[in-house]
């Protein structure tokens, strides 16, 4: 051997862009087309060539390994399997590209799962949509594998089926990618609005990214402008926590995406054993097909506040980068933007659509080619069958017959493969009628090659169908959270919080309501010469609340900035108008519980939106309904499906519908109509009545109570005048309907005093009926409030 001078710095700079190429090109980085890594294309292709995909026979992950290994897959077993497991896993894919039989993992610990031999797979049959007309030439690019004997395709056709739902995350030498997940339904809906509309903007075709595990996103608008640049800010993600008010329970029931419940579980017990003051008296991890960690509290914590501790000191709060760094035309790394990807995709399936037409025409003009061919022979049967008897050999006949009858080779060759006995049964008519058959086709196919619109319109079916079928609901809550998160766990206390007609807020501990006997006095509010009660709500110092106004707003609000028995001007807490008034609040400590936030307005219309769609903790007010000109918001109640609901007007008439006869719609909508009103009529309010429901409570402005058997009102039709809730003296107006489950408290409100007394002190009656007097000398009754005691 000799000996070589070689620059050393430049050989290793050489072999590590060698490397970082290869890394990039052919592991780590997704192609932005189908948003596969290079592995991944590898193994769901093998699993398509042996037919191990939906609706085939599940087989042992062995045979996928082993297949997979035997032609393409280039490293060992293990990461193999792992691979193929991973895009099994409902709670790591978003849409799983494989259908596991067996142990694949678990929310506990997803790297929990069983090996090979005990685990049968196949491609799913979403994993099919990836292939779609692979077979017809779609694909122009394929590669020999590592021993040169087949071929593998270096992106997949994927029409309909974008893999970028799924996300992706990779590292590669010096770049890396981080591309979250989105819901089908979403990206496909932008891809055909993209697809009619070359210049959609961002904001017409941004979706909300949508987690395999749920969760709850906490900076929308941040993530949005990562997802227009294709990166910037991390995706804040935080846990669903459910608070179980009976148990006095935490109750963690979604997660952030890539965190798991062991993880959550080892962090809480190092934080336990530091003895820091949480508010947590024990945990459990009870997780199985779904998250289910409880946390059981000491006796005096604020749930709210708890909360915001685990958020602050567990991944129970987490991040997902942002870096959408994919392969441009499967070669160089590039960062894509979301419309620039969504472009590249559309583009790539467009080129796809084509060939595979082109294909189809051509297998159709080959096939007339060969219709022409019978036709011939047909026409001229015997003497096409005595040239053959009289033929030495097939070249031969072959000849003579192209010179006889003008056939071409191809025809020929079609004609002698008949058997005899086809040839002389072969019916004209029945030829005939699939020439003119492929005729209309290769006209069709003609036209969609020769106008964009006609090919757009055939994308947009296949998209539209594969939307059909596999599309399904959002799991994660997008929002924009806007409040401290350093506040440590306080001492829980159940408020009653008052909105006064001159725009104050004061707030009072339910401790100082005692109880009293029905016709009592009550106790005085200290308000301002002129005020009174116009709202009011029963929450613990840690709730939410979202508060509507005369302006169709929506603003919310912290509780727990409220000082105890301090009158407040709301101007100095939320971001009023000065011509702006509350009209109903909710406190939503519980909304997750409940489907959607239903309005009423005082002519009579109901309107029903997702909760979601109201929960977003930013001191800016959103628009909550549209309304229409004259018209306000008479109440404001959480629904869910499966109720009905009972909607009172102020003179004393109400109907009961089902809670569906309201369709659902967007914040800024204007709903339908729920009841019809005389012209001096007004409506009140329109509140649940849900399975528990065994009575309605209705008291008049002149401080008349009663409750009424559920039994009484008797379903109708919405838009109709209903029947007697409650019998009215001159003068009088109904103020206030409750519907009553398992409570054994009311708190009657007047402009100037507030009762709190049992419910078995008002009596049951009738609907046609006055009731009885809760109040001695009550100043109008504006609200009455059931009790949770």
């Amino acid at each position: 051997m000799g000996i070589y001078d070689i620059d050393v710095q430049k050989t290793l700079e050489d072999s590590f862009l060698l490397y970082a190429g290869y890394t990039i090109q052919f592991r780590a980085i997704p192609d932005v087309r189908d948003s596969l890594k290079y592995s991944a294309r590898q193994l769901l292709y093998s699993q398509f060539k042996e037919k191990l995909i939906h609706p085939a026979e599940m087989k042992k992950a062995q045979v996928s390994v082993g297949n997979a290994m035997k032609e393409f897959y280039v490293h060992g077993d293990a990461p193999c399997y792992g691979t193929f497991i991973r895009m099994g896993k409902p709670f790591a894919l978003r849409y799983p590209l494989e259908e596991v039989q067996g142990n694949f993992g678990t929310l506990i610990d997803p790297e929990n799962h069983s090996s090979a031999r005990y685990v049968e797979m196949r491609g799913s049959e979403l994993c099919s949509e990836l292939f779609t007309t692979i077979n017809k030439d779609t694909i122009k690019e394929w590669r020999d594998n590592y021993d040169q004997t087949v071929q593998f395709p270096l992106v997949l056709p994927s029409v309909g089926f974008y893999n970028i739902v799924n996300g992706v995350a990779g590292i590669a030498t010096g770049i890396s990618t981080s591309v979250p997940q989105f819901n089908l339904r979403d990206v496909n809906n932008a891809l055909i609005t993209l697809l009619n509309n070359p210049n959609a903007s961002f904001e017409e075709l941004y979706c909300p990214v949508d987690f395999a595990t749920g969760g709850i996103v906490i900076n929308e608008n941040e993530v949005k402008e990562s997802l227009k640049n294709g990166y910037g800010k991390s995706i804040k993600i935080r846990a669903k926590i459910e608070y179980d008010e009976k148990k006095h329970q935490l109750i963690v029931t979604e997660m952030p995406y890539s965190v798991y419940t062991n993880v959550i579980c080892e962090q809480l017990q190092k934080l336990l054993e530091t003895e820091q003051t949480t508010g947590i008296d024990s945990f459990i991890d009870a997780t199985g097909k779904t998250v289910n960690i409880k946390f059981t509290l000491t006796k005096k914590a604020n749930p709210s506040k708890v909360i915001d501790w685990l958020y602050k000191n567990t991944s129970l709060q987490n991040h997902y980068s942002i870096n959408m760094i994919m392969l441009d035309d499967g070669k160089t790394p590039k960062v894509f933007g979301w419309v620039q990807a969504l472009r590249e995709h559309l583009k790539h399936i467009k080129e796809v659509k084509r060939c595979e037409f082109e294909f189809d025409l051509e297998k159709a003009k080959a096939r007339l080619h060969i219709l022409d061919g019978y036709l011939i022979a047909l026409a001229n049967i015997s003497e096409v069958v005595e040239t053959i008897k009289k033929s030495s050999s097939t070249s031969v006949a072959t000849a003579r017959l192209i010179e006889q009858f003008g056939f071409t080779e191809i025809q020929v060759k079609a004609v002698l493969e008949l058997k005899l006995q086809r040839l002389v049964n072969l019916e004209a008519i029945k030829i005939e009628k699939e020439k003119n058959e492929l005729l209309n086709e290769i006209g069709r196919l003609e036209n969609i090659l020769a106008n964009e619109k006609l090919l757009n319109y055939e994308i947009e079916k296949e998209i539209t169908r594969v939307t059909k079928k596999f599309g399904d609901s959002r799991r994660t809550i997008n929002l924009n959270l806007a409040f401290n998160e350093n506040d440590e766990p306080i001492e829980k206390k159940v408020l009653m919080v008052y909105f006064s007609e001159k725009g104050t807020v004061q707030a009072h501990e339910m401790d100082q309501f005692s109880l009293q006997m029905r016709g009592g006095k009550g106790s005085k509010i200290k308000l301002r010469e002129g005020d009174f009660i116009k709202e009011t709500i029963q929450a613990d110092n840690g709730s939410w609340a979202l508060i509507f106004t005369n302006l169709g707003k929506v603003h919310t609000f912290y509780l727990n900035n409220l000082e105890i028995g301090v009158e407040t001007h709301l101007q100095s807490i939320l971001e009023l108008d000065t011509d702006e008034e509350v009209i109903a609040i909710l406190p939503y400590t519980k909304a997750k519980i409940y489907e959607s936030v239903l309005i009423a307005t005082t002519d009579g219309h109901l309107k029903k939106t997702l909760v979601e769609e109201y929960i977003g903790k930013t001191k800016k007010a959103m628009t909550a309904i549209k309304l229409r000109e004259g018209d306000g918001i008479a109440s404001v109640s959480f629904v869910s499906k499966g109720d009905e609901l009972l909607i009172a007007s102020k003179k004393g008439n109400c109907i009961r519908i089902d809670e569906d006869a309201v369709p659902t719609t967007g914040r800024q909508t204007m709903g339908v109509q729920g009841i019809k009103l005389d012209e001096d009529n007004t409506c009140l309010v329109a509140i649940p009545i849900r399975k528990e429901t065994k009575e309605i409570c209705s008291i008049s402005t002149n401080g008349q109570i009663k409750r009424t058997p559920i039994g009484e009102f008797s379903k109708s039709n919405r838009a109709t005048k209903g029947v007697k809730l409650h019998n009215l003296k001159e003068g009088e107006e109904i103020a206030a309907v409750a519907a009553v489950a398992n409570e054994k408290e009311i708190m009657a409100i007047s402009q100037t005093n507030a009762i709190r007394i049992t419910l078995d002190q008002v009596p049951q009656s009738s609907r046609n009926t006055f009731g009885v007097s809760i109040m001695k000398d009550p100043h109008k009754i504006t609200k009455i409030v059931l009790l949770n005691t």
